[in-house]
């Protein structure tokens, strides 16, 4: 009887062992992407920022309503969307589109002091906004004639 619960554990041991194992080697030769299935959508193609301009051009006076315009592309055909923002040479946010938005312009009234600033425009494939983040940026330096 003994004889008979030693080979019944072996055997059990031993199917346990190859079914891990088994798992594992099948596991280990599939492609690590999914065997075929599509890229996810992260590493698809990104918008390109093709122009990015303003009017009027830099310098300016303060007080003058800055347009802010971008043209992008967007290889998925997907609609996109754009974020402006206006940083000061030290890096700080002065204004700002609230966020993104469909419209590819946007208007800052330049009602600061005299002196260099960056403005940034941020393009995202409204299909994958929900990846979060940008797809493609680009600023410009822009001056406000000191007073």
């Amino acid at each position: 009887m003994l004889k008979d619960i030693l080979l019944a554990l072996t055997g059990a041991i031993s199917s346990i062992v190859g079914f891990y194992f088994g798992g594992r080697a099948a596991q280990s030769a599939e492609p690590q992407n999914g065997g075929g299935s599509p890229a996810p959508a992260a590493a698809a193609a990104k918008p390109e920022i093709t122009k990015f301009e303003t009017d009027p051009k830099s310098p300016a006076r303060p007080g003058t309503k800055v347009k802010l315009s971008c043209s992008a592309t967007n290889p998925s055909n997907g609609a996109l969307q754009y974020k402006f923002e206006v940083l000061d040479k030290d890096g700080n946010r002065v204004d700002g589109s609230p966020g993104y938005q469909n419209q590819n312009e946007w208007e800052w009234t330049a009602d600061v002091p005299g002196g260099k600033y960056f403005l940034w425009v941020y393009v995202r494939d409204g299909l994958h906004a929900d990846i979060g983040g940008y797809d493609a940026r680009k600023n410009l330096e822009f001056e406000i004639k000191k007073e």
